[in-house]
């Protein structure tokens, strides 16, 4: 029994320390903006509304990994950065892929929620040995509106990390190194900027400028599409010298 007691207090001191060595202290993630909130039943006339279905999200991502490439990601020691010269043949990173056995990286909206699985792939040098590992990540994605940058953010969140290919002591390992990249590597996820969002129409016959600020952006999820329920502040501008005449003539 108490050598029992030994092996158990062993495991947990033993499991901290990995955490702390590899992965590092959790650190508190501050939100980049406001949760949306659901659109009012009765919204102002001053809203614009957005419909993202399922196609158009899955669409982009399929770009990416045929166009662009697949998103890797260094793995860290205690927040460093291991070097790339450690071993050219293990570079320790994970990578987003399209499919790994099964597991698709896609986005799905059902129930209210952005739900984006995504698979991964990568390896890890661990004291000379080359550690190959897969498996999927189940995340939502949380959507958030800064006012003052006028900027949609998307953060992703992790629900569970299932590594494969890897022997059980280092399955959890795995799964600490997969949620730091994407806690600290991918969050926030810019949606839309500033520069997206603003409007400007020049009113040429009176010498000024109609110009939209967003005030606030709403979402709702409805038969597998995203709308979101921007709501804007509009201003008009006049020319300056539409100004210096008018007050010319006074």
């Amino acid at each position: 029994m108490k050598y029992l007691a030994t092996l158990v207090l062993g495991a947990l001191i033993g499991g901290g320390a990995v955490y702390f060595l590899f992965v590092g202290l959790p650190r508190a993630q501050s939100l980049p903006g406001e949760p949306l909130r659901a659109p009012e039943a009765d919204g102002a006339a001053t809203t614009a509304v957005i419909t993202l279905d399922e196609r158009f999200f899955n669409s982009v991502i399929e770009t990416i990994f045929r166009e662009v490439g697949e998103p890797s990601f260094r793995l860290a020691l205690n927040g460093v950065m291991i070097s790339r010269t450690q071993d050219a043949g293990c570079p320790s990173q994970v990578t987003i892929t399209p499919e790994q056995n099964g597991a698709r990286t896609f986005v799905r909206l059902t129930d209210g929620r952005i739900n984006a699985p995504l698979a991964f792939a990568g390896n890890y040098n661990a004291f000379g040995r080359c550690i190959n590992f897969r498996g999927a990540a189940q995340t939502n994605i949380q959507l958030l509106f800064n006012r003052e940058r006028q900027t949609l953010y998307g953060q992703i969140n992790v629900e569970g990390i299932s590594p494969e290919g890897v022997s059980p002591a280092f399955a959890g390992l795995i799964a600490l190194f997969v949620q730091r990249v994407l806690n600290d590597r991918v969050n926030p996820i810019e949606v839309l900027r500033g520069d997206q969002l603003a409007l400007n129409l020049p009113v040429q016959a009176a010498g000024g400028a109609l110009r939209a600020r967003v005030a606030d952006i709403r979402a709702e999820i409805v038969d597998g599409a995203l709308r979101l329920h921007i709501i804007y502040d509009f201003n008009g501008t006049r020319a300056q010298t539409a100004l210096r005449i008018a007050d010319a003539r006074r």
